[in-house]
């Protein structure tokens, strides 16, 4: 069992230690978009007092979601080294066993396939349908010397898809980006789930959001190398690349899948004097599914660096 204790005083530095200690990896702390700092008290980004009890065997996804319901302080769950986030599905005992410079592909054999205590018994009346993604991609390499390789990001360029099939089953469709609903932003309801004139939501389903944005329900995964070239890192690679990816998803038994109720998300990667618009999930029927990306069969097509510190500055 791991507790995790948020008084008036404690810092992000504290609760960080406290995650380190209990689990082994590493957590990092939001103030909304960004990392919080260091010597920031919890009270102070809105976070509510009280402890946090977890079975070490709860899954990172229910761990960060009960951060964020039960004292509404957004977390997310890094690997030991901070190269990568933790799949939701790894449980909070497996990720100290998680090795440096791991990817979410290579970490899949990490997933745990049991019940969490908290989750609901599965619905034997739901099926899954794959999506099965082929296009352009953006990985951002981030190195705080000439060589030392820090973190990178990979994520689906907006809207650069050459070819996307649904399976259903024995069933094989093929559709074009143009089949799909609206994208969503992290900053506003698409037309086909919100109308702004009436200021309602079309889709009975997003109701249960109404006076909140995209980003205050969903995950974007935004990443904001502004931060990194304030740490003095060496330099940002960017390189464009041509990958498959998948995404799986559930419906009811007996439904058929209606591409108009998925919805893409996006949102931009701050980069120095630069903005890149990058899919980071999908919405279907009002819930987030993650983009999984095959990033040890993607293609390289170009690399560019994108920002680079002066060399004294370099450590």
């Amino acid at each position: 069992m791991a507790k995790f204790i948020i008084t008036p005083t404690t810092t992000v530095a504290e609760l960080k230690e406290q995650f380190s200690k209990e689990i082994g990896g590493v957590l990092r702390v939001y103030e909304g978009r960004s990392q919080a700092p260091a010597d920031a008290t919890l009270v102070s980004l809105g976070a509510k007092e009280g402890e946090l009890e977890c079975r070490t065997s709860r899954t990172v996804g229910k761990f960060e979601e009960a951060f964020q319901n039960d004292h509404n302080l957004k977390v997310k769950v890094y690997t030991k080294d901070e190269n990568v986030s933790v799949l939701d599905g790894i449980t909070l005992a497996t990720v100290k066993e998680i090795p440096n410079m791991s990817t979410h592909a290579k970490m899949k054999k990490y997933l745990s396939y049991k019940r969490d205590e908290t989750s609901a018994p599965a619905d034997a009346k739901e099926k899954e349908i794959e999506i099965r993604l082929y296009g352009e991609g953006t990985r951002l390499d981030v190195f705080d010397t000439d060589e030392d390789f820090m973190e990178c990001h990979n994520a689906m360029r907006d809207s650069e898809y050459f070819d996307i099939k649904v399976i259903d089953g024995k069933s094989e469709t093929a559709y074009s980006l143009d089949d799909f609903g609206n994208m969503i932003t992290g900053y506003e309801w698409p037309e086909d789930i919100y109308d702004s004139d009436s200021e309602k939501f079309i889709d009975p389903v997003y109701e249960q959001f109404e006076g909140k944005t995209p980003g205050e329900v969903y995950e974007f995964g935004d990443c904001d190398l502004y931060e990194a070239e304030g740490e003095g890192v060496g330099r940002i690679e960017m390189i464009q690349t041509k990958v498959p990816a998948h995404v799986t998803i559930k419906i009811k038994n007996g439904e058929k899948f209606d591409p108009k109720k998925l919805h893409f998300i996006y949102s931009e990667f701050v980069v120095p004097d630069a903005e890149l618009e990058i899919n980071t999930g999908v919405v279907y029927d009002g819930k987030q599914y993650e983009i999984e990306l095959d990033v040890e069969s993607e293609r390289e097509i170009s690399s560019e660096t994108i920002w680079e510190a002066p060399e004294e500055g370099w450590e």
